[in-house]
């Protein structure tokens, strides 16, 4: 067995251990794409259901779905741009929306719930008296009404004009122009002069990153407008321009607080705008180095995939990470996010495959009958971890994650090795380093002897700090030698009320003097019952004495600690015998 036939086999292998092949409908005869296909809690019951748009016949058919069997159907009155579920109002009701010409129509429970449209750009006043003229006056020939529409088409260009222009001007022969304006005449046709085709459509959470939380909904148009709508009465909050048409929209962050939302255009540019006030919006612009065709948000970075087979990871700054060289056409790319394990990854249908990449490594191949068109990985009916997919010709497939899988094998990635793509991390020399790099190659002595001298000021400071502490400047102060007591202050009690003890023993026999000991607090904290004790003018030697005071915190709701000095002092000294500082710890609150 050859060497490619053999990793093949053993990467389809540990596929089939991975996920479960769960149900499956080969004759649905879908035929869609990922922009409408949405996978939401439609009835708000945690029973996550599959809702399309089925373009197989005309008119389209919005498709409500019980695990893999149509369970409603709804016709749909023009072709759908995109769909997007979405929680709107004070209820949070979930709902789906769907972008259409120039308006954006949402359906609650399968039932058009509200229609919103979108005021239109500037239109050229001639192109509305023209075909004003030609509804109401039937005599007007199709040549004049031909003739004025192109020279509208001259004098505002091709993005201003109206759908119902663009519509006329596309007909291969003057037939369909004529049934066209007959179908105008005979209000057949709907007679809205807009300049607005929705193109792409998303959602962001409004002010709470939670699963049910209110949304916003994003939209943009053929002409370069991006529309924030809000979904309890469907303003417009804010209306962005760009110079390129938008294609494919995806959105990061919350509205109220910080967001991001980034705009593949057709032209190949990435536009970026980000919140950058109460009410403005910046726009920084990136070109992908190749024509990207879709864009999925995974482990803060973006991934595109492009018309040449590349998987290209950039950063929301739009600084390119990393690239991947694929061998075949990428149908789609699905961003692969499994909570249970934190798994987190890029799925990606090349042809009959679904490859899985975590960290530009391939951990996984799923194996399919058929081409994929597109995919979605999420939650299906009350499974996590659920893997839907579409083939070419209509069938949809879903595969379960095992909850026991593990993704730790890495398999070679196909095209050239992964070290021959990654770049190395070399920091710039900047004008600091190269300054810094000089003065340490002119000057080695002098640096030397700053360091020489910092280290000796180090360490006589560290010693003399050292022999103060020994001498006693801080701390207690040890008594005099023609004093020779023995003093110790002990702290009693939980608080507010403490009780200070202050035990005196002589060593030898005193002269007959008055003695006292006093203390020294905040008066704005505590209180003490008495402030000084007078002792004993004689004290019998090897005999332990004991003084004793109260000490009250006055306000144990602060949760504050304090110092008191206690001193014992002689008449007629100026030094003190014996001086010594205690901390009072956090008061317990008063029970009483």
């Amino acid at each position: 067995m050859e060497e490619g036939t053999s990793s093949d086999y053993y990467a389809h292998s540990r596929s089939q251990k991975r996920w479960i092949r769960a149900l499956y409908e080969p004759l649905a005869g879908v035929i869609t794409n990922k922009d409408h296909v949405a996978i939401f809690d439609c009835r708000a019951d945690g029973d996550y259901k599959l809702t399309l748009v089925n373009s197989k016949q005309l008119p389209a058919e919005l498709m409500l779905y019980h695990g893999l069997t149509p369970d409603q159907k709804v016709d749909l009155s023009e072709p759908a741009a995109a769909i997007c579920p979405f929680y709107s109002g004070q209820d949070k009701s979930p709902c789906v929306a769907i972008a259409m010409g120039d308006c954006i129509i949402s359906y609650r429970n399968m039932k058009p719930y509200y229609k919103s449209k979108l005021s239109p750009e500037f239109l050229c006043p001639s192109e509305i008296m023209i075909w004003e003229a030609a509804k109401s006056n039937k005599s007007m020939t199709l040549d004049t009404v031909k003739d004025g529409i192109k020279e509208c088409l001259k004098e505002v260009g091709m993005a201003s004009l109206s759908t119902l222009s663009l519509q006329f001007l596309a007909q291969a022969q003057d037939s369909g122009r004529r049934s066209l304006l007959q179908r105008v005449r005979q209000n057949r046709e709907p007679f809205s002069l807009t300049n607005v085709r929705l193109t792409c459509l998303a959602s962001m959470k409004r002010h709470e990153q939670r699963p049910d939380g209110v949304d916003m909904l994003v939209t943009a148009a053929e002409n370069g407008a991006v529309y924030f709508v809000e979904t309890n009465a469907f303003m417009r909050l804010d209306t962005v321009k760009i110079t390129q048409t938008p294609d494919v929209i995806r959105t990061v962050g919350l509205y109220d607080v910080e967001f991001r939302v980034f705009v593949v255009c057709r032209e190949g540019d990435v536009v970026i705008l980000k919140k950058s006030g109460a009410n403005a919006t910046t726009q920084s612009v990136f070109l992908v180095r190749s024509q990207p065709i879709s864009l999925v948000y995974s482990v803060n970075q973006l991934v595109f995939s492009t018309r040449d087979h590349r998987l290209m990871f950039y950063s929301v700054r739009g600084r390119c990470l990393n690239e991947l060289q694929l061998d075949d056409k990428i149908s789609d790319i699905e961003a692969f996010h499994y909570e249970i394990r934190q798994y987190k990854g890029v799925l990606v249908a090349i042809g009959k495959q679904i490859r899985l990449y975590v960290e530009m490594f391939l951990v996984d191949v799923i194996r399919t009958d058929e081409p994929v068109s597109w995919m979605k990985f999420g939650k299906l009916g009350r499974e996590e971890g659920v893997l839907l997919f579409g083939t070419i010709s209509g069938g949809l497939y879903t595969k379960i994650f095992r909850r026991t899988a593990t993704l730790e094998e890495r398999a070679l990635v196909l095209g050239p090795p992964v070290a021959q793509s990654q770049k190395l991390n070399v920091p710039k020399r900047t004008k600091a380093f190269i300054d810094q790099s000089l003065k340490e190659r002119d000057n080695p002595l002098r640096i030397h002897k700053v360091y020489q001298r910092d280290l000796f000021m180090l360490k006589y400071n560290v010693t003399k700090a050292f022999a103060s502490l020994q001498s006693g400047e801080t701390g207690q102060v040890p008594s005099r030698d023609v004093e020779p007591v023995d003093v110790n202050v002990e702290l009693l009690g939980f608080g507010p009320v403490f009780k200070i003890v202050v035990n005196i023993s002589a060593n030898k026999e005193l002269p007959e003097a008055r003695r006292v000991v006093s203390f020294v607090f905040d008066h704005k904290e505590y209180s003490i019952k008495t402030n000084m004790i007078i002792l004993p003018d004689v004290f019998p030697v090897g005999v332990r004495m004991k003084f004793y005071t109260f000490f009250t915190c006055l306000y144990p709701e602060k949760q504050a600690t304090s110092e008191v000095k206690v001193t014992m002092f002689r008449e007629k000294w100026k030094q003190p015998i014996f001086s010594s500082t205690i901390n009072v710890p956090i008061s317990e609150p008063d029970i009483n």
